[in-house]
């Protein structure tokens, strides 16, 4: 095999790298993935065109494989950051591969520049195969947990790594700079290299490692909270059937007591210390009881911070909805909307509405707030020093197909949109 046909071969197996990784770690938005393939194939060729003209050909790769990521980027889906690490790892895969490559064949055949080219060639292939199973068996898998864990929320310090180890070969390990004059030195060039993909390789796993535990850290703080808010729920009804018994029993003595009077004077006295000892502040806000309890007792606290609450909840008893769900739903987007209006000193004012249809519950609610957000993307985050749950609680319970949860803004209403599907 001539020295060309080898450059050539070399040349696709750097491209092919990248490919593999971008193909099977990123979902393609738009076209497939022959369409892909071809256009790796297309620039390839174009690539090797304006090689031909006698053009330095180390600019020429470094020019392409920037105009690669620009035109392939848009074809595949994801955030910025998580296509540039993508393309970045596969980028640096293909430099360590043609330098580990080249280094090899260095080594076994000092003296013939055309043997040096077709082992080079021979040792990529091994290489690009055996990178091609272990991506498929385990890279891939372990990129698919981390963006996962993530959410897609890419820390740019993650791109630190593949950009360094890029910059070092590119600058300070390139072909023209290799001193293979002894065994010694080789090694320490392919043991230097080896050391670079598997160093990859375990960042990438304890990365995946920690975000797993931060993850089930939140799912634990997320059942401690479910767990709260239905023993309080529970608690709530105990409450009630309590009090619903002494009602029934002191009611049949009252009657008992009012039938003895005679004089109606007495009985209108009598009637009056009732209504002042039983308490009948309790307003009936919806035909569920859970919710009615939750509601009353919000009422009661904005009536203390002195903030203006409009209610129009449609909420049957009887609806393929949990209490749970709608406590943990109500009961956060009430206690979130309280804590935005204690942020203002005036015009506190907090909206709700709810309507159920045939297969959902669709919740609107506006309240007053400062106009001030906090955000990580286009993701919506808690103020509060510690995180908050609240947020979190909504995301985590409505996972159904068909809930949704949207937040929107201005600078002085915020406004959350909730859609509930059946249960049941």
């Amino acid at each position: 095999m001539s020295i060309a046909a080898c450059e050539l071969c070399l040349t696709l197996f750097n491209l092919i790298v990248r490919a593999l990784l971008l193909c099977l770690c990123l979902k393609i938005r738009r076209g497939s993935v022959e369409l892909v393939g071809a256009l790796f194939v297309y620039i390839w060729l174009i690539m090797v065109g304006v090689q031909s003209y006698g053009l330095n050909e180390e600019l020429v790769n470094h020019v392409f494989a920037i105009l690669i990521f620009l035109i392939l980027a848009p074809l595949f889906e994801g955030s910025l950051a998580k296509k540039l690490f993508i393309y970045l790892s596969g980028w640096m895969f293909s430099i360590v591969f043609f330098t580990f490559s080249t280094v090899f064949s260095m080594l076994l055949s000092p003296q013939d520049v055309v043997r040096q080219h077709e082992i080079c060639v021979l040792v990529y292939l091994f290489l690009l195969v055996g990178f091609f199973i272990v991506l498929r068996t385990f890279l891939q898998d372990t990129l698919e947990r981390l963006f996962s864990a993530l959410e897609d929320n890419l820390p740019p310090l993650l791109l630190i790594y593949p950009a360094i180890i890029l910059i070092v070969f590119l600058i300070g390990l390139r072909p023209s700079n290799y001193m293979v004059k002894a065994d010694s030195n080789a090694t320490f060039y392919l043991l230097f290299m080896m050391t670079t993909a598997v160093v990859y390789v375990l960042l990438l796993k304890n990365l995946v490692d920690i975000s797993e535990r931060h993850h089930a850290e939140d799912e634990l703080h997320f059942a401690k909270q479910l767990v709260t808010e239905q023993r309080q729920h529970y608690t709530q009804l105990l409450e009630s059937i309590d009090n619903m018994r002494v009602l029934r029993h002191d009611f049949t003595l009252h009657v008992q007591a009012v039938l003895g009077m005679q004089d109606k004077t007495e009985v209108d006295r009598y009637l009056g210390q009732l209504v002042k000892r039983y308490d009948v502040s309790v307003i009936t806000m919806c035909e569920n009881q859970a919710i009615n309890e939750i509601m009353n007792r919000i009422r009661v606290l904005c009536e203390k911070r002195g903030i203006t609450l409009r209610v129009d909840l449609d909420i049957r008893q009887t609806i393929p909805i949990d209490d749970l769900t709608l406590c943990v739903v109500i009961g956060n987007m009430m206690q979130n909307a309280m804590e935005a209006c204690d942020r203002i000193y005036d015009n506190r004012f907090i909206d709700i509405t709810a309507r159920f249809t045939v297969d959902r519950l669709m919740l609107l609610m506006e309240n007053s707030f400062d106009g001030v957000v906090s955000k990580k993307g286009e993701r919506l985050l808690s103020r509060k020093k510690d995180g908050g749950l609240g947020l979190v609680s909504l995301r985590r319970i409505l996972t159904h197909d068909g809930d949704d949860l949207s937040m929107h803004y201005t600078d002085t209403v915020f406004t959350t949109m909730v859609t509930i599907m059946a249960r049941e």
